[in-house]
């Protein structure tokens, strides 16, 4: 599921699982990046309005295994048993370290681009930029 509506509205509720790339944003070049393969089925999340818009730009990049989309936009989203919601109390000034003595088995990935991550980041997180993620995910599997 690829969700391409603007930002504002996916943080309101999200589908679990979808990938996130606004249709207003740098779209081709981030479709490109998290999902490699042209012939994956993609079933879109958009806003009423842009269903055409949003395969047709796939189409340019060569992304023609657009399955449909969630009818009704965001307002579909409403009539789905779960939401996901973005929690913002867990933004970053909220980050509590783990204890010391190995408390908590999560760490921080930061996927921020190099130069940005080389700029400041928290201690002991790890860098692995956005559009590497499932590149690297797929050597591990």
């Amino acid at each position: 599921m690829l969700d391409v509506r603007d930002k504002a509205q996916f943080v309101r509720g999200f589908i679990p699982n979808s990938i996130f790339i606004g249709l207003d944003g740098s779209f081709a070049p981030w479709v490109g990046e998290l999902v490699p393969d042209l012939k994956q089925p993609i079933l879109l999340i958009v806003e009423e309005g842009r269903e055409a818009e949003a395969t047709e730009r796939l189409s340019r990049v060569g992304y023609d295994q657009v399955l449909g989309y969630l009818e009704g936009g965001a307002g579909g989203l409403a009539r789905l048993r779960w939401r996901g919601r973005y929690d913002r109390d867990h933004q970053c000034r909220n980050f509590r370290p783990a204890p010391a003595n190995g408390g908590s088995p999560y760490g921080v990935l930061d996927v921020r681009k190099s130069t940005e991550y080389a700029g400041g980041h928290l201690a002991k997180s790890m860098n692995i930029p956005l559009n590497e993620l499932s590149k690297r995910q797929n050597r591990a599997e």
